[in-house]
């Protein structure tokens, strides 16, 4: 086995990680602001509905439906995909599922790689090192 192999590997993975994370970020962001906007322009048209007199209780309700939505959309949205980012299994899942060509040898070089050292399974080391080698070369001919 080339012993680049599985680090190129999780060099890949971690890359389409931290992608996957700022594009989950910038969409969080894109929802913060589509709320904020909603909220505005209905407080405009309330306000331009009653001839710009509202009463209290009705700004009070729109403005704690506001931050009621505001705060589930920056815990979700924001917060969640930076503190809980994917598992590098999860992203080979994600990525088997969109290439089926790669047959189970991503989540594999993945998983056996662990039993390279201690091998409580009895593996053939040459499979495992195999499997690592090949997920590699498929995997840079794909671009993900």
């Amino acid at each position: 086995m080339k012993p680049n192999s599985y680090f190129n590997l999780i060099t890949r993975l971690n890359s389409l990680r931290s992608y996957h994370t700022r594009t989950r970020l910038i969409y969080g962001s894109l929802i913060i602001l589509s709320v904020i906007f909603v909220y505005l322009l209905l407080s405009f048209i309330l306000s331009y509905l009653s001839g710009f007199i509202l009463p209290v209780f009705i700004r009070v309700a729109l403005l704690g439906i506001f931050l009621l939505a505001l705060s589930i959309a920056l815990s979700y949205y924001l917060l969640r995909p930076l503190f809980y980012k994917p598992t590098l299994e999860d992203l080979a899942v994600r990525i088997e599922w969109e290439y089926p060509q790669l047959n189970n040898r991503l989540i594999g070089a993945l998983q056996l790689y662990r039993n390279l050292e201690r091998n409580p399974e009895g593996y053939s080391l040459q499979m495992i090192e195999a499997i690592i080698e090949q997920a590699d070369i498929v995997s840079t001919e794909m671009n993900f």
